[in-house]
């Protein structure tokens, strides 16, 4: 079922973890993306194999077949657009493949500055000056979902929940979606908390898990050694 959804909001980092969470995270994003680089060159030339010797037409058709074989169901889509131009879609695609890919077509970002970051369904950035991160994911059909499924966005909020939030630290993450904007209750419709990270939901959170009924021992159980929920 669709749901056409979005969120945004602004963290305050603790003055203390600003550098440490930036710096971690820039670094991990340039990781990812030099071994995005090395993933692509090791295709282009499975590409460039397939083409050799073709010309015109023949080396069209044996691009596209390349491509339908390499790039189906979404497999090293996180490669295709330093590999290849495409002209129309479905049956009349047609493909060019681009030049050996180099350190310049990755977005690699100094990580000891402000950095502004696309993940497909949403926007990150890190503002220094304020030592905030900045989180926005535009209205789309289930962005929201989507933009959590990100790598980079997974590493973003368990990042945030190792955080020890502080008085004036912290921040919400709110949103809105098509369902809930249909409420026509009294109050209803408005934007919502998707998410919260201040020193008061940390101290609620430690309240809550201490009243939490515990069941059995280490076999299984939900007690110390069991699952958490």
């Amino acid at each position: 079922m669709s749901c056409y959804n979005w969120e945004s909001g602004t963290i305050k980092l603790p003055s203390k973890d600003w550098a440490k969470f930036r710096t971690d995270l820039l670094k991990a994003w340039n990781s990812h993306e030099t071994a995005r680089l090395e993933k692509a060159k090791r295709l282009h030339a499975t590409l460039t194999t397939a083409l050799k010797g073709k010309r015109g037409s023949k080396r069209t058709e044996a691009l596209k077949q390349a491509v339908e074989r390499n790039f189906s169901n979404d497999n090293n889509s996180d490669v295709r657009e330093l590999l290849l131009t495409q002209d129309g879609w479905g049956r009349d695609a047609t493909y060019e493949l681009k030049g050996l890919p180099k350190k310049k077509d990755l977005k690699l970002f100094a990580t000891s500055k402000d950095a502004g970051l696309s993940l497909g369904d949403a926007y990150v950035a890190f503002k220094n000056a304020t030592k905030t991160l900045v989180w926005e994911v535009g209205e789309n059909n289930r962005a929201v979902e989507h933009a959590h499924e990100n790598w980079f966005a997974k590493r973003i909020f368990e990042a945030l929940g190792q955080i020890t939030w502080t008085r004036g630290t912290g921040g919400k993450i709110v949103g809105n979606d098509e369902y809930n904007r249909d409420n026509r209750d009294s109050g209803g419709g408005g934007n919502y908390t998707t998410m919260e990270f201040s020193q008061a939901k940390q101290k609620r959170d430690r309240e809550a898990a201490r009243n939490r009924p515990s069941y059995g021992g280490g076999y299984g159980g939900y007690g110390s050694y069991g699952r958490r929920f």
